[in-house]
């Protein structure tokens, strides 16, 4: 399908909050995946792949997230920076 979209030079409709929910259950169906024993739902995934995006990288966590500045991003996900620095603390504790 997107082939031929392609190939035609059009573009695929955006995605919607129905049909990103009914690809992610599909998956969670496929996987076995489960967050407290339940599918997991879009905004818990979106909130997921933003806590593993700012452990690593906090600007990429913004542009993947699409905050409109750092400092929004920062403030969502403040106890992951926390965590960061205290792990950080930690790292430079025992190898002293």
């Amino acid at each position: 399908m997107l082939d031929v979209l392609r190939h035609a030079g059009g573009t695929p409709p955006s995605l919607t909050v129905a049909g990103g929910a009914s690809i992610l259950e599909r998956l969670a169906m496929e996987s076995g995946l489960r967050v407290d024993g339940d599918i997991p739902k879009p905004h818990g995934a979106r909130r997921g792949l933003g806590d593993e995006l700012y452990l690593v990288n906090p600007a990429t966590a913004q542009d993947q997230l699409r905050h409109q500045s750092i400092e929004t991003t920062n403030k969502a996900y403040r106890d992951r920076q926390t965590d960061r620095t205290t792990r950080d603390a930690q790292n430079i504790i025992d190898s002293s």
